[in-house]
């Protein structure tokens, strides 16, 4: 629908409603009027918002939509000047500047960020995007908490000070500090904005219970279905898939989607083979064979490469669908079977600036899994941003194995937990990730909850385990199972020895939360320069130029094929791009100070750290044209990340 279109109602008019209502207060001296209730579905979000947007909101996409508008409504009706708000997520409508950029504007301009933590997202790790914009820009990030509590925040962000929604005293204290944030003061009369602010969380709460697919672009329960079932055909889960399709068809969905479901149901439902089921899709009437979903099975029925690739190419062709977004990824995979590996790029290039975030989310994953040449670095720049477009549990996976074959110690134990939470995780991948960290008592503890589960490996590791030193999980394990008396000659020793084994095991416990939260703050940073620097595919910008980092001038000259010197006061360094492709450089730093002055080097830390073998300056280069990122020594487990942000600035004059 046109934002235009008569009878929506515009965010300036929406806010000059309030001031209006507000002035009437002044002259009446009496409370201002109560808002009349509306539809937060209804509730209009203009891209033009996006061009100054001061707070900026996230919230889980779909599920949390009224929720979020709630709280847009209520910040704009309690600040003066009301600020611009802005919505993330997938309720972004089309624009003619797509959909990615608007997001990055909104970051860039951002002032104050506002996370929303609702049962719905409190696992989400999409909140490391906004989390890690907002520290690397020094801004305000303030968790919003509906329906969850402190013990719901991640490692990433539990050390910001999160408001509860239903704490009326606190909200209006986080409304001073967006309002200080953005330039402005709360109004006076708090009280009643707020109360209509909580009869929108009620109503939001019913009618999620109620409907629990209603909101945002979940509002069609059968599509979501459908979706499903293109899910598992794109996982390779045929068996799933036809479970969820004898369902979909006896339910009451509309026309059009069931007649998606009879053309799948000659691929997928039958003891047919491929050849067989290709001519069965062959002999459908043309308009139905012209069709996206029947150009994706023929695609997937197809033997010949070539004629599979024209197949998908056809899908995509036929517009956006959930059947040619889940061809991006076949098509890919095509492509670099027959050695193109080209076009194969192409396609994901295509596919990371989709709007879609499980189709950025996969196209990452099939990047980084079928690419090997890359700095392993980078190759965790796209697992960070696939497992945050959607919270994968494929991606979480494959980041713990990178971070425990690299022994990056903090950041393995963080998507180890992170994994574990999710529905496909176990713990024993925790469990590896604890025990590269040699802290052995824990790693018993996940490996048996993992052999609890079924896990036989979990059974290999914990007696491996066992066999390396002394546990006091499973001594403690022992003492705690044991019934009745302890016959020994010292009454008091098996309770010493328990003391000493929960002492021990809570050291442990202490130190694997210190690593899980440094290696959220490393996570966060990822999945921020990666979405950085995949914002800029469409526009990638030379590096020739000049930066600032806040004290000096950076500069920046090619000097060769995906090579940049980037060079300052005698100091200097080489920027690689590992895939010329995409955007991220890592930056190798050779110090050459002059003879006396301090070991240092370009970004300012000491010589010797040029020496450590997993010290990685990650840049990416936003659509802005600054160079941003963050350096971390992935060797050391107590290391913290640090940002990285040089702004274009103009040639020094020379004499």
């Amino acid at each position: 629908m046109d934002e235009n279109e008569s009878g929506r109602t515009s965010e300036g008019e929406a806010a000059e409603r309030h001031d209006v209502a507000a002035g009437q207060h002044d002259q009446r001296g009496g409370e201002p009027a109560e808002e009349a209730p509306r539809d937060p579905r209804e509730e209009p979000l203009p891209m033009a918002a996006t061009e100054s947007a001061t707070v900026f909101i996230s919230y889980r996409a779909g599920v949390d939509y009224a929720i979020a508008a709630a709280v847009k409504r209520l910040v704009e009706a309690s600040l003066e000047p009301a600020p611009e708000v802005f919505i993330s997520g997938e309720s972004l409508r089309p624009s003619a500047i797509g959909y990615k950029p608007q997001i990055q504007r909104a970051v860039q301009r951002a002032k104050a960020f506002v996370g929303l933590i609702t049962p719905a997202s409190k696992a989400r790790e999409w909140i490391f995007f906004e989390a890690g914009a907002a520290w690397g820009r020094n801004q305000l990030y303030a968790p919003l908490l509906v329906e969850a509590g402190t013990e719901d925040l991640s490692s990433t962000i539990a050390d910001y000070q999160a408001t509860n929604a239903s704490d009326k005293p606190a909200v209006e204290r986080l409304l001073k500090s967006v309002a200080e944030a953005t330039g402005g003061i709360l109004k006076p009369w708090f009280a009643q904005r707020y109360a209509a602010f909580e009869r929108a969380l009620a109503a939001a709460k019913q009618t999620a219970e109620q409907d629990p697919d209603a909101g945002g672009d979940d509002v069609d329960s059968h599509a979501a279905a459908l979706r499903k079932i293109v899910s598992d055909l794109s996982a390779g889960d045929k068996d799933s898939a036809d479970k969820r399709l004898s369902s979909f068809e006896s339910s009451d969905a509309p026309p059009s989607l069931k007649q998606e479901a009879r053309v799948a149901k000659i691929v997928i439902g039958t003891k047919r083979t491929t050849a067989d089921s290709l001519q069965a899709l062959e002999h459908l009437d043309p308009e139905t064979r012209g069709s996206a979903v029947c150009q994706y099975f023929m695609g997937l029925c197809e033997r010949i490469p070539t004629h599979a690739i024209r197949h998908y190419r056809t899908c995509i062709a036929a517009g956006d669908s959930r059947w040619s977004r889940a061809s991006y990824e076949a098509l890919a995979s095509a492509l670099y079977r027959v050695g193109d590996v080209a076009a194969a790029l192409t396609v994901i290039h295509e596919g990371l600036c989709a709007s879609s975030r499980e189709l950025r989310s996969n196209c990452a994953l099939l990047y980084a899994r079928t690419t090997t040449t890359v700095d392993p670095i980078v190759t965790m720049l796209f697992f960070a941003y696939a497992e945050g477009m959607n919270g994968s549990s494929a991606a979480l996976e494959r980041a713990v194995n990178l971070a425990i074959e690299r022994e990056w110690l903090a950041v393995a134990v963080h998507y180890a937990r992170e994994h574990a939470n999710t529905k496909d995780g176990s713990t024993l991948q925790l469990g590896r990730a604890l025990h590269v960290n040699n802290l052995r008592s824990q790693a018993y503890l996940a490996y048996k909850r993992a052999a609890d589960a079924g896990i036989n490996v979990a059974k290999v590791n914990l007696a491996l385990l066992l066999t390396q030193g002394p546990n006091h999980a499973g001594a403690l394990e022992i003492l705690e199972t044991h019934a009745g008396r302890f016959n020994v000659a010292h009454p008091d020793l098996p309770y010493k020895v328990r003391a000493d084994c929960e002492q021990a095991l809570n050291r442990e416990t202490q130190e694997s939360d210190r690593l899980a939260e440094t290696g959220g703050e490393v996570a966060g940073m990822l999945a921020s320069t990666a979405a950085d620097g995949l914002s800029s595919l469409r526009r990638p910008r030379p590096l020739d130029a000049f930066f600032m980092d806040g004290r000096r001038k950076i500069a920046v000259t090619a000097t060769g094929p995906h090579e940049y010197s980037c060079t300052t006061n005698g100091f200097s360094a080489v920027a690689r791009c590992p895939e010329p492709e995409f955007p991220f450089w890592i930056l190798e730093e050779t110090p050459a100070a002059a003879p006396g002055s301090p070991p240092a080097t370009l970004l300012g830390g000491a010589a010797a750290i040029a020496e450590k073998p997993y010290v990685r300056t990650v840049l990416a280069q936003d659509d802005s044209g600054a160079l941003r990122g963050f350096r971390y020594d992935f060797s050391t487990a107590g290391a913290r990340p640090t940002v990285v942000a040089w702004q274009p600035c103009a040639r020094p004059e020379v004499a």
